[in-house]
């Protein structure tokens, strides 16, 4: 079986209040099912006071959002894209800086 690689897309700015989503790009398309690790990480942000840091993924771009359990996702076979997505909590501060990554 060939090495699928996966690259993340672009990175985007957020309005509190939103949602984050980062899509990422498989190098070929899976032969099989298979299980990815994922998670969240903040620079300046912190989960449930900045971001929810409950993940959603998508299988394609136009698949359901379906949340994320237990930091893993199953890619089915033919999958060429999937994108994840968390909700920007709303906040009276000013703030500089702040980032999330999906990891």
């Amino acid at each position: 079986m060939a090495l699928v690689t996966i690259s993340a897309g672009a990175s985007t700015t957020v309005t509190e209040g939103g949602r984050a989503v980062a899509i990422f790009t498989l190098s070929g398309a899976l032969t099989s099912a298979t299980v990815v690790a994922v998670s969240l990480t903040g620079w300046g942000a912190s989960a449930t006071g900045d971001y929810s840091g409950d993940l959603e993924v998508r299988m394609g771009p136009s698949g359901a959002w379906i949340g994320v359990s237990g930091g893993q996702i199953t890619l089915s076979a033919g999958v060429t894209e999937f994108s994840l997505r968390t909700y920007v909590n709303t906040d009276s501060l000013t703030e500089i800086g702040e980032s999330l990554a999906f990891v």
